[in-house]
């Protein structure tokens, strides 16, 4: 910081045109003093630290080595503790802890950032913390947020195996939103046919189940169908969905 003031003053007391691009005998000019030894302080006011041209108040080209239990927060308390706090589980297909994320899964020393059905035995997976008050936090196969989620009107839940996803009111999902399994929740429907009790039909009407918000299969049932001409049939009754999770 000493030598950051030092500097402006040297600019401030060398503002001319002949100080910024000359020399005296034994000195420097501002331009020379601008950036040195990897450490540049433009006339804008950016620091720039293995590089010349920084495009914010501060820009490191190269690896950042922090000591200490500090943190990295900007000025809304956004920190970096608060995104990730990852750790690695191994053994055979590992799971996070209830409230951690998956974000990435190892087979055979190859990491994948999402899931990948054809591979049926993982042997490591990186987890991260749990839902961040800011938002920030990632959900499953990491394309959307929680805030992306909250602000569509959907609410995160856990899929009690580390998985974060988002339940939105509805059928479907929406645009640029995946269905996670059978992730929903349904209401009882009412299907009424015009004949029952052919071909093993339950009846002329039926009433598929509800079903809690959960991973389940739809809930059906079949009722008969007697057509003006041809043979009856069965057909079946879908619970209709209300709820459904995405990610």
């Amino acid at each position: 910081m000493v030598v950051y003031q030092y500097i402006k003053q040297l600019q401030s007391e060398f503002a001319s045109a002949a100080y910024s691009t000359t020399k005296p005998a034994n000195g420097h000019s501002w331009a020379e003093m601008e950036c040195t030894s990897g450490l540049c302080v433009t006339a804008d006011n950016k620091v720039g630290i293995g590089t010349d041209t920084p495009l914010k108040k501060l820009e490191v080209n190269g690896d950042i080595l922090a000591s200490g239990t500090g943190d990295v927060c900007n000025g809304g308390g956004k920190c970096l503790s608060s995104i990730f706090q990852t750790n690695i589980i191994v053994g055979t297909n590992p799971v996070c802890p209830t409230g951690q994320i998956g974000i990435q899964k190892a087979y055979n020393g190859t990491w994948y950032t999402t899931d990948n059905s054809a591979i049926t035995s993982w042997t490591k997976i990186i987890c991260g913390q749990a839902l961040s008050g800011d938002g920030s936090s990632l959900l499953y196969t990491s394309t959307h947020t929680s805030l992306m989620c909250t602000t569509a009107g959907g609410t995160v839940v856990d899929d009690g195996a580390g998985h974060f996803i988002c339940r939105f009111n509805g059928s479907s999902c929406l645009t640029n939103w995946t269905a996670y399994g059978n992730w929903r929740t349904y209401a009882a429907s009412h299907c009424v046919g015009t004949g029952g009790g052919v071909y093993g039909c339950e009846a002329i009407a039926c009433w598929t189940a509800a079903a809690p918000w959960g991973n389940n299969a739809i809930p059906t049932c079949l009722y008969g169908m007697i057509p003006y001409s041809g043979e009856p049939y069965c057909l079946t009754c879908y619970g209709a969905v209300t709820q459904i999770g995405c990610y």
